[in-house]
């Protein structure tokens, strides 16, 4: 078989595994990790530490997060004219949500393009959530002032869920678990 002469050129060299398939052996065809490699499943301490959320007013923002969604400010760091608030969640210790103006750590261009995006609500998003009582958090967003876009509803795709822009305008949703 050409494919296994080693002077082939490298377009038409086979590798291991597709020398293994061309010959009928199924096994061949599977992926085979280097040594060395290490899997998803082998990687045992891996966790989300933090998402970022971009809001185009700091202070308007941290109501609906404290106050309305019920998380805890966990840390407040102001630096070269920029914010960035950082809030956990009960039950979730490690991991953070953090919310900060549209140039925090972009260059000044960047920051203009995600700002107009966010405030048309168009932005990253949507940052979905999940509740134990989505009638409640329901209720309680919408009294504190939140703008609904969708009341609880089943979807046909999934879960029972509703939907909120928070001040800046981020598409919000919240699912029953």
């Amino acid at each position: 078989m050409r494919g296994e002469d080693p002077d082939a050129p490298d377009a038409i060299r086979l590798s291991g595994a597709a020398r293994s398939a061309a010959a009928g052996n199924r096994a061949g065809s599977e992926k085979h990790r280097r040594s060395g490699d290490r899997s998803v499943a082998d990687m045992t301490n891996i966790a989300l530490a933090y998402s970022p959320i971009t809001v185009d007013d700091v202070d308007a923002a941290i109501p609906f997060y404290r106050d309305g969604l019920g998380l805890e400010v966990v840390n407040d760091v102001s630096y070269d004219g920029h914010r960035w608030v950082s809030f956990g969640f009960p039950g979730q210790p490690g991991l953070s949500l953090v919310i900060s103006d549209p140039t925090a750590g972009r260059s000044p261009e960047d920051g203009e393009a995600l700002e107009r995006l966010v405030v048309k609500g168009s932005g990253p998003g949507p940052y979905v959530f999940t509740t134990s009582d989505l009638d409640a958090t329901f209720e309680k967003l919408r009294a504190f002032g939140a703008e609904v876009l969708q009341e609880p509803k089943e979807q046909g795709w999934g879960p029972r869920d509703a939907a909120f822009r928070d001040p800046a305008g981020n598409h919000i949703r919240i699912n029953q678990v």
